[in-house]
């Protein structure tokens, strides 16, 4: 054998060797990716339970006749109501109850109905209840409320209520607060509020209300006195304004408010 066919057969060699290699270089990277498997955890929330809805300040959800003397009396209109006035009479009764009258704010009044405004001056009734006051020595709340005096303006709040004697009132009083004080008392000017200008309310039209007399229905059958003066009665009223003849001769210094700061 001659040397350039011992080259010739030592390059065919290689070249067969080096196409092997290449073919299985390929046969490897022809082959399937593995496969590879996510797993994901999804995690529920539990929905909470329903959650009652939140009451007013100064609302109860107990009995709104928790505490009432004589419950059947009355009937419950409302189971709380919140209203805003002036004290123009407060005073204890008898059956151990704290009771004031509150000319309200006029967007208030219709909180007031017929009996009201003809046998109380335009006034709603409110009662703090025994349990409820401050100085309770039997079946106490805890609530150790005192009671406004006149000439305090106070946010009030409890039970809205038809006393079958013939008028609504907020019986019982669950809380008030003070918004401006009664001049007879000492308070910060901070915690004063400032309250709304008086205002005079239209006639009535109701042809049982005399019509000498604005800010409350005053009856024609019988006479009136102021609520916090000597007479006798037989009906009583606080202030209103006198637009005619004075018949129950309520404006004695003549200047057009009878009863005045009642």
């Amino acid at each position: 054998m001659t040397r350039r066919r011992v080259w010739t057969f030592v390059a065919a060699f290689i070249a067969l060797a080096s196409c092997t290699s290449n073919s299985e270089v390929i046969g490897q990277r022809s082959n399937p990716a593995p496969q590879v498997t996510i797993t994901q955890t999804v995690t529920h929330t539990p929905i909470p339970a329903t959650v009652p809805p939140r009451l007013p300040v100064g609302c109860r959800s107990t009995d709104p006749q928790a505490g009432v003397a004589n419950p059947a009396h009355y009937e419950v209109l409302s189971g709380c109501k919140i209203a805003k006035g002036l004290v123009v009479m407060s005073r204890p009764e008898l059956d151990g109850t704290h009771l004031f009258g509150i000319d309200l704010n006029a967007e208030l009044e219709w909180l007031l109905d017929d009996g009201n405004r003809a046998s109380q001056g335009g006034l709603l009734i409110a009662r703090i209840v025994s349990a409820d006051l401050r100085g309770c020595n039997a079946g106490c709340s805890g609530a150790s409320l005192v009671a406004p005096i006149k000439g305090d303006y106070i946010e009030f709040s409890g039970p809205l209520v038809w006393n079958k004697s013939g008028w609504r009132e907020i019986h019982p009083v669950w809380r008030w607060v003070m918004l401006k004080a009664s001049p007879t008392r000492s308070i910060a000017p901070a915690q004063a509020a400032i309250r709304p200008p008086i205002r005079t309310r239209p006639a009535a039209p109701n042809p049982a209300c005399h019509p000498s007399y604005r800010g409350a229905c005053l009856r024609t059958d019988g006479d009136y006195d102021c609520r916090e003066g000597s007479g006798n009665g037989p009906y009583y009223t606080g202030e209103v304004e006198v637009v005619g003849p004075d018949e129950y001769d309520l404006d004695r210094d003549g200047d057009g408010v009878g009863c005045e700061g009642q």
